[in-house]
């Protein structure tokens, strides 16, 4: 047993040995806290949060490693090893935490303050999805460099993901803005890939239910199903392409959108009693005013009129641990 009072007169003599090391021998304090995540590495490696940074204690974490542990921005510019070539990429090679070295290189980047922000925001419609791509793929031809079209953008959102009520649009699928926006700039695939991608998944997401041969009752069965189902198409069939597209990685994950320092936001919907959701692959990081910004009260208005809840996941929904292709 052990009162609060001598728990806190504990943490204050451990706090004023630290200070004295670092004042007496110069010891910086980066070190220190080094040495003591060093020291507990043994215990950090079972315990995992996606609300705290585990390295600090303080900051919103954003970044998943391979081991599990997500951390912080501000601790990758601590402890992280910065580029030689560029002062705002910085490799992981360990984790900060539990001190389990990754199985690949961990490169993040940073985006500069100083820098623009180019946004981008690819809509859905079903097949009709591989437009933007198109778009896409043509301003790459006419800029004519050999860089991936991904690095001119800093946020990207993709719009119209999963399955809408009857209530909204009838049976409608709109899956493929999220999708393009993930397999582009999470999975790092090519325009012409993502688009001979698009064309592999719509073939095994739009096969029909199976149906009678026989003329006018077939139809009548078909209309009854598609009702009931809420869709002409069985969700089964674009589960199993998404499956196949996204294995059972996480938005939290190290991505390719990681490497390039690109925030990317997924806007899905439920199926019953609609509910639009945001998920990020920064894990939310940082508030807005509901009070201030022109375009947010526009959306507030918006949202109003179609009388549907707009619900922002935050970390504590535990949403890291949910795969990309459930989103």
């Amino acid at each position: 047993m052990i009162l609060r009072s001598g728990f806190i007169s504990l943490v204050q003599k451990r706090l004023c040995e630290f200070f004295d090391e670092s004042i007496g021998s110069g010891t910086p304090s980066l070190d220190i806290h080094r040495r003591n995540l060093k020291r507990l590495e043994g215990r950090w490696r079972n315990i995992q949060s996606s609300t705290t940074c585990l390295c600090c204690l303080r900051r919103r974490p954003q970044y998943g490693l391979t081991c599990g542990h997500i951390v912080c921005e501000n601790c990758v510019k601590i402890f992280g090893e910065c580029s030689v070539n560029d002062p705002w990429i910085y490799k992981v090679r360990s984790c900060f935490v539990c001190g389990v070295e990754t199985h690949e290189e961990v490169v993040i980047k940073i985006h500069p303050p100083t820098a623009g922000v180019g946004v981008l925001c690819i809509d859905g419609g079903g097949t009709r999805g591989v437009l933007p791509l198109k778009f896409l793929q043509r301003i790459q031809d006419r800029i004519g460099l050999r860089i991936p079209p991904q690095k001119f953008f800093k946020v990207v959102f993709g719009t119209s993901s999963g399955r809408f009520s009857r209530h909204v649009l009838k049976g409608l699928l709109m899956w493929a803005g999220s999708w393009s926006s993930a397999g582009l700039f999470i999975e790092g695939w090519s325009v012409n890939k993502s688009l001979e991608k698009a064309e592999d998944m719509a073939k095994v997401a739009f096969r029909r239910q199976k149906r009678l041969r026989i003329p006018i009752i077939s139809g009548i069965v078909e209309f009854c199903i598609s009702y009931i189902c809420d869709g002409l198409y069985p969700a089964a069939h674009i589960e199993a392409a998404l499956k196949e597209a996204f294995k059972n990685r996480r938005i939290l994950d190290y991505s390719y959108a990681t490497s390039i320092g690109t925030r990317v936001g997924l806007l899905v919907a439920t199926i019953r009693d609609p509910l639009i959701c945001v998920f990020t692959n920064y894990n939310g990081v940082g508030t807005r005013d509901p009070g201030q910004g022109e375009h947010f009260q526009i959306l507030l208005r918006l949202v109003n009129l179609m009388n549907k809840a707009y619900h922002v996941v935050q970390p504590s929904d535990e949403y890291g641990n949910v795969s990309l292709w459930e989103m």
